[in-house]
């Protein structure tokens, strides 16, 4: 038998595999610099620390133009210790993003540190050492207020939002509350005022 008809079926299977890699690794960068080039439009570029894309396969993406999940790391406003935008479904052609999601990670006042959140469950709520605190939060233009019945109040902040955005969880966390803020049908368009 032939020596090359030995060889030639797993080298050709092995070339396909290595070129639907590369273009997998390849799509993903160009779609992380695409996110990065769309959000800078509304976040200023030395705001932006970091991005991810997710959701292969990513060459798919790439061919319709759209990022299905993007996550992009952002300066902390004060008051907040972390801030990060879940990007979905941002649409490359028109830079229009069909929710963005901003998630805040905000650091417990001291005198409410010591209590653990609950285990169990997804909860605003603290409770410990014969205490239990309910935090909420409120979105007055860009102004967050975080409320903590039975607790200390975290101070207010103010925040870059986009328009349409709305406080739709607070969570208590063993890290500190974790606020996530939504706004949907997000243009990405700077305009005149915005961010």
């Amino acid at each position: 038998m032939n020596k090359f008809a030995l060889i030639a079926p797993p080298v050709v299977v092995l070339a396909l595999v290595g070129g639907l890699f590369a273009g997998e690794h390849k799509a993903h960068d160009d779609l992380d610099d695409q996110l990065r080039t769309a959000i800078s439009q509304v976040v200023p570029t030395d705001q932006i620390r970091g991005t991810d894309v997710r959701g292969q396969p990513y060459v798919m993406s790439a061919y319709r133009n759209e990022i299905s999940t993007g996550y992009v790391e952002t300066a902390a406003p004060e008051g907040a210790e972390r801030e990060r935008l879940l990007v979905q479904q941002l649409d490359l052609t028109t830079d229009r993003a069909r929710k963005i999601e901003t998630i805040l990670d905000v650091a417990y006042p001291a005198a409410d540190a010591p209590l653990a959140p609950y285990a169990t469950e997804v909860s605003p709520t603290l409770s410990g050492n014969g205490r239990t605190i309910t935090y909420s939060a409120k979105l007055t233009g860009n102004r967050l207020t975080i409320r903590a019945a039975g607790g200390t109040d975290p101070a207010p902040m103010t925040l870059a939002l986009f328009p349409g955005s709305k406080v739709t969880s607070v969570q208590a966390t063993k890290e500190g509350l974790a606020v996530n803020v939504i706004a949907r049908d997000v243009p990405l368009a700077r305009a005149a005022g915005d961010k």
